[in-house]
């Protein structure tokens, strides 16, 4: 039987009709042929050298993401401004706490955490490093800088036009904080609440972090597609309906999908506040704290999100899908729902209220202070009135704000709030021609109850 060597047409640069069948003559004919055939040989090894062997090590070159725990590798940190250099290693900054801050300009959140970077960094000095890091380019981040003085004005070193801390250290929130000790040690990675000298404290004494919570974002999470996937009978089913707890790493939204045959209202991570004012139609601007009423004030916690309580155990995961055709059962059936599941009942009311009514004081549109962008917690830039009293609402102790004058007043002003009586606000606003007066109005207020509760005593 004869043998026949074949290689795949034109993949070779050798003449077909050098292709000899094996027999006994194999040494002679072999050793004529790669006599004759040298040059022919060297190219089909660097052939093999550029198809498989320089890929294979390029690959293994590849940024590994890093396991909370490990060592953080050697890296050249490139693009840095407001830096000694425009290149760093991350290995320069062994000894000190080093935080990664990931941040991009889009990001409200991103851009408020800025001045309290800044103060920390100037507090532990040389103790830590704070690194800003931004996919977008130095030069975006430099026209950036030119119309927002927070971004302006912060004096932190920002790695630019990153992609190799972004594979390193892998999220899809921002801000992204990655804390690596003082040995190189990567200890885990946070969202901004962590951010304070307790924590900053705690890893400098003790070498090790203790945060109240790490952030682990899910990568492959698609809020497009139904959150809770069905066993067993796929998409075929008439009505369905899901909610879970908070599931951290995955990004706050709501809203209502069409899906051709189907509707889907969903809530992910959104607290009962929302997903209530979303099966009442509500816009929830439109009721800040103080447009709602309380039959218990603990329930609270179990309703309303708040930054510095950190609840999480107001927020949930809740999706239902429909027919189309019966659109008419999404709100209803939303809102049973979540009280079987919660206990909470929620309804909308007309009450008598206490309010500030805010005016013009005259007709007048002269801007008569500078706007500056000055963010604290009693200083607060405005250029709208409507922006004003967005602000008034939110504030503790604040009776309900009205807007009357159209919400097309141009401030432009920085006010300060250190006291928020009547008298010590229109005292802050005389100089805008603006005045707030206390009268009676009849509001929508939301008001919510337990499910099994008997009392009808209010409480706000």
């Amino acid at each position: 039987m004869k043998h026949k060597i074949r290689f795949p047409g034109s993949l070779l640069p050798f003449r077909k009709q050098l292709y000899y069948p094996l027999t006994d003559h194999f040494y002679r004919v072999g050793k004529r042929f790669i006599i004759e055939n040298l040059y022919r040989i060297a190219i089909f090894f660097l052939w093999l050298l550029v198809w498989f062997i320089i890929p294979a090590k390029c690959g293994a070159q590849q940024i590994t993401p890093v396991k909370q725990g490990e060592k953080v590798p050697e890296m050249l940190l490139e693009n840095i401004i407001n830096f000694s250099g425009a290149t760093a290693n991350i290995a320069d900054f062994r000894g000190k706490l080093l935080i990664l801050d990931f941040w991009e300009s889009w990001c409200k959140g991103c851009l408020l955490l800025m001045p309290k970077v800044k103060s920390l960094q100037k507090t532990y000095g040389d103790r830590i490093q704070i690194l800003a890091v931004s996919a977008q380019s130095a030069q975006v981040i430099e026209k950036i800088a030119q119309v927002n003085s927070l971004v302006k004005d912060n004096p932190i070193p920002m790695i630019t036009g990153d992609h190799k801390l972004a594979a390193m250290f892998p999220h899809k929130l921002v801000p992204h904080l990655v804390w690596i000790g003082t040995d190189g040690i990567y200890l885990g990675a946070t969202d901004q609440s962590e951010l304070s000298a307790v924590n900053i404290d705690h890893i400098l004494l003790n070498g090790k972090a203790a945060f109240s919570e790490y952030k682990n974002d899910l990568l492959t999470f698609d809020a497009d597609k139904p959150i809770f996937n069905s066993s067993g009978f796929g998409d075929n089913f008439l009505f369905k309906s899901a909610i879970s707890p908070y599931q951290p790493g995955v990004p706050e939204q709501s809203g209502l999908d069409n899906m051709g045959k189907q509707l889907r209202m969903y809530g992910i991570n959104t607290d009962l506040f929302r997903l209530y004012c979303l099966s009442l139609h509500l816009m929830s601007d439109s009721f800040p704290p103080n447009r709602i009423i309380y039959s218990d004030t603990t329930l609270h916690r179990k309703f309303r999100y708040d930054p510095k309580l950190r609840n999480r155990e107001s927020m949930y995961c809740y999706e239902l899908i429909v027919p189309a055709e019966r659109k008419e059962l999404l709100r209803p059936l939303m809102r049973s729902d979540l009280l079987q599941a919660t206990g909470i009942k929620v309804s909308l009311q007309r009450h008598q209220m206490n309010c500030y009514i805010l005016r013009r004081r005259r007709q007048s549109t002269q801007v008569t202070a500078p706007h500056v962008a000055v963010i604290a917690d009693d200083i607060q830039p405005f250029k709208w009135t409507n922006e004003l009293t967005s602000y008034l609402n939110n504030l503790r102790g604040m009776p309900p704000v009205i807007d009357e004058t159209g919400g097309d007043v141009k401030l432009n002003a920085v006010i300060r709030f250190d006291n928020i009586s009547l008298e010590a606000l229109n005292e802050k606003l005389r100089p805008h021609n603006l005045v707030l007066s206390s009268e009676s109005r009849e509001l929508d207020m939301l008001f919510v109850d337990t499910l099994h509760n008997q009392s009808s005593q209010l409480t706000e």
